[in-house]
């Protein structure tokens, strides 16, 4: 599990809703602050990836151009399934995953969907601001796990 002590407050005030969510047999592959937008929220929060699924819990994320209906269910926490995602858009700071919806159900499948991941470049009083190349490298290792996971 990457651990990094940028956030520690923000890991603090999330991560006991998110912690009872998570099966025990799913070991935390990386825990991270980023913003989430897609699938009808917007979330600036912390993100916890498993192998099996991403769990994302925070707050709204608002802007001059969020639309009201993206801030309703951001507030609780989300999860989706690893194996759902069919693709990676390639993108320096952002990873972008196409996604199947079939793990819902019903009038969902067949469908598909995009969410965008931007993992927050890390900084923190006393401590500083994370070098960029390692916010990069850091970046690109959560990239390689996901590519890893959809085409085994």
């Amino acid at each position: 599990m990457s651990e990094y002590p940028w956030f520690s407050e923000l890991v603090a005030k999330y991560w006991p809703d998110l912690e009872g969510m998570i099966p025990a047999d799913e070991p935390i592959v990386f825990k991270f602050i980023c913003l989430f937008e897609g699938l009808g929220s917007r979330v600036s929060g912390l993100c916890v990836v498993t192998d099996k699924t991403i769990y994302i819990r925070g707050k709204p994320k608002t802007g001059a151009f969020t639309p009201v209906w993206k801030l309703a269910g951001a507030k609780s926490v989300q999860s989706y399934p690893i194996d759902a995602i069919y693709e990676i858009v390639d993108k320096k700071t952002k990873l972008i995953f196409r996604i199947k919806h079939d793990y819902l159900g019903g009038k969902y499948i067949g469908k598909t969907g995009k969410f965008l991941l931007a993992p927050h470049q890390g900084k923190e009083k006393g401590i500083g601001k994370e070098p960029k190349a390692e916010w990069l490298k850091r970046i690109d290792d959560y990239r390689t796990f996901f590519a890893s996971k959809i085409t085994g």
